[in-house]
């Protein structure tokens, strides 16, 4: 064991080496738990990457995975940038919910209390320093949903009432997957037996909206089921015009996209998209296998443990 910094906010802890791999623990009480690979864990986060404007966020999905039931996380550079484009963008009046929500997993249950300091607590609400936090703080306790000060804290009726709302209501978008791609029938195969069964391998909703029966303008289809799915998987096969708008909306909008082409079609790739990282595959079971790998790789949370 041997005293280093938290790889994310630079707080001093203690760092405990696996026996036999490359792979280090880092328990900070700041950031929480997490492994990093031997990279990051001698060159540190890339600024260019992960800029220091962001990495409040990268700390609120570290610290919250184990209250969400999620698997300590194994930090690359990628991983981080990955993480930090898949957190939501809350307005303080979310952050204060997020909070609550936090508190109550902490708890369990009515009758119990959990810590409290906002010099260590304020990841749980998605805020960028102990000051930020002090303020949700605040406003849950003015407005009758937190009980306690110092060290404990208790959840009121109103509080659990308003958690159990906040959790009825919490998208089910949270495993859903958007799939861009040509709806020529040629393609169904690639749907069916490749991009279809490989979401649902790696335990993601795949959705696309051709075939779907529904009295809404299929564009607004779109662009919901673009703004509500954790991420996206564009194929590019057909050089599809709507294809590449509809990556492009979900770009913007801080999703995760994976690019994917039927190797036929890689010399027509966008001028603008030929950078990223395309799956190239030459049959649906190619595509099948190769898909949920990246998926498993790209998407946080998902990569393969040690």
């Amino acid at each position: 064991m041997s005293v280093e910094k938290c790889l994310i906010c630079g707080h001093v802890i203690a760092e405990v080496n696996f026996p036999g791999s490359a792979l280090g623990r880092f328990d900070c009480p700041v950031c929480g738990a997490y492994s990093a690979s031997e990279e990051l864990a001698e060159d540190g986060i890339d600024p260019h990457m992960v800029p220091s404007t962001t990495r409040y966020m990268l700390q609120a999905w570290v610290k919250r995975r184990p209250i969400q039931g999620l698997p300590m996380p194994v930090l690359t550079n990628q991983t981080c940038a990955d993480a930090i484009r898949e957190v939501p963008h809350y307005v303080p009046a979310d952050k204060m919910d997020q909070l609550l929500l936090a508190y109550a997993a902490l708890c369990e249950r009515p009758g119990r209390s959990c810590a409290q300091d906002s010099n260590l607590d304020y990841p749980y609400a998605f805020a960028a320093a102990w000051d930020e936090c002090h303020v949700y703080q605040r406003w849950l306790g003015h407005g009758g949903f937190v009980e306690g000060s110092g060290t404990g804290i208790t959840l009121t009726r109103a509080g659990w009432e308003r958690a159990g709302q906040l959790q009825s209501i919490r998208p089910s978008s949270e495993k859903s997957t958007f799939v861009a791609m040509w709806f020529e029938d040629q393609m169904d195969d690639a749907w069916n037996h490749g991009i279809a069964p490989a979401i649902s391998d790696t335990g993601f909703q795949p959705r696309r909206v051709k075939g779907e029966s529904h009295p809404d303008r299929i564009d607004a289809r779109v662009v919901a089921g673009i703004r509500t799915c954790k991420f996206l998987v564009a194929d590019v096969t057909g050089a599809r015009p709507a294809v590449y708008y509809e990556a492009g909306l979900g770009e913007g909008l801080g999703k995760s996209v994976i690019w994917c082409c039927r190797h036929d079609w890689e010399n027509q790739l966008c001028f603008d998209t030929r950078q990223f990282q395309h799956v190239l595959w030459e049959t649906p079971g190619d595509l099948r296998v190769k898909l949920r790998d990246t998926i498993l790789a790209r998407i946080p949370g998902l990569a393969r443990q040690p």
